[in-house]
């Protein structure tokens, strides 16, 4: 959902909870409210809003689906995107 000219962007939908955006940013939306993006934060030390972390955004989220599938996405789901579609299952210790 990042934009071409501002690729880090935030999200254009409104949390119903705060009646404000939500606070995902980046082509891959990472949300910053006990989501993907506070676990990108804690490892990379760029918060996703930082117009210079998105590469890392995208590698990040990346490997996160990887590992977890697309569960923690939500709009995946409501497009009917299944976890684990699109990423080649292997054997993972």
């Amino acid at each position: 959902e990042g934009g071409v000219k501002i690729p880090n962007q935030q999200s254009h939908a409104v949390d119903p909870r705060t009646g404000r955006r939500e606070e995902s940013y980046g082509p891959y939306q990472l949300y910053m409210r006990g989501g993907v993006g506070n676990q990108f934060a804690k490892t990379t030390g760029w918060h996703p809003s930082d117009p210079k972390s998105w590469k890392d955004g995208v590698d990040f989220a990346l490997d996160y689906a990887a590992k977890n599938g697309w569960g923690a996405w939500y709009g995946a789901k409501r497009a009917g995107i299944g976890n684990w579609d699109g990423i080649p299952r292997r054997n993972v210790a």
